[in-house]
């Protein structure tokens, strides 16, 4: 049914979360829950876990089974860093061969949404996609915290594309004040892509839970997600709601 404004009752677009690094998909689930409940009925989230455990060692001292990857920048022990210059992504094939072998048995996903590490992967599955070996549909993309993955393989497969820019619809979140990644480095990592959508929130390394963000204009907070269903949907943090204008 659709008002004379234009807003539409349309079914939950489904999305594929990743986690950040020695994070799981249950912890990633529980700190995302206010940015969930924002878009609650608008959005359906599906989480999964990284197939990589993080080896007892200084980067999980407790050996717990809730530290995961998606993949490692060094080994001996198994260790990942955002900052590390590497010849090493010790895991990353196993882990694009689970978000395929997710997409056929649980998709098909309108977007994905990483956090971290897990937005990291995001923009490189963005890549495969726009060189045509990740052959599964993307309506968008979300990244918060997103940064550009310094492996050396991972570098090779942004050249190839040749100064093509990443043509999916993103959202990047980027915090003011993150210890972890750099802001600089989330906008570096949304320059890859044709039309970014980047909002700025005053906190750190999370995802944010309220309205107290701003757009890099410092406009109102309406940003297009993507086309569906022949509409245009926007995400208004201000108001909370998705606006589906036709």
């Amino acid at each position: 049914m659709t008002s004379s404004k234009g807003r539409q009752q349309l079914p939950p677009l489904k999305v594929l979360c990743l986690h950040g690094y020695r994070q799981t998909s249950v912890a990633f689930k529980s700190k995302s829950g206010g940015f969930r409940k924002l878009l609650k009925n608008k959005l359906d989230f599906v989480f999964i876990d990284g197939p990589h455990l993080v080896p007892t060692g200084p980067q999980n001292p407790d050996g717990t089974d809730d530290s995961r990857s998606w993949w490692f920048s060094d080994v001996d022990p198994d260790y990942f860093s955002s900052a590390q210059e590497s010849d090493i992504c010790k895991g990353f094939d196993q882990s694009v061969d689970l978000i395929r072998h997710t997409f056929e048995t649980q998709g098909p996903f309108d977007g994905i949404l990483g956090f971290s590490q897990g937005s990291a992967l995001v923009a490189l599955i963005c890549c495969l996609k726009q060189l045509k070996e990740f052959n599964y549909d993307l309506k968008f993309v979300v990244l918060v915290a997103g940064f550009q993955s310094l492996s050396a393989s991972h570098l090779k497969l942004f050249d190839r594309l040749d100064s093509q820019l990443i043509d999916i619809p993103s959202l990047h979140i980027i915090g003011e004040s993150d210890q972890v990644i750099a802001k600089e480095k989330s906008v570096k990592l949304s320059n890859i892509f044709k039309n970014p959508y980047i909002v700025y929130h005053s906190g750190g390394h999370l995802v944010p839970s309220n309205s107290s963000n701003r757009q890099k204009d410092d406009q109102t907070i309406d940003y297009i997600i993507c086309e569906y269903n022949d509409c245009n949907i926007f995400l208004n943090l201000k108001s909370r709601v998705i606006c589906v204008v036709m």
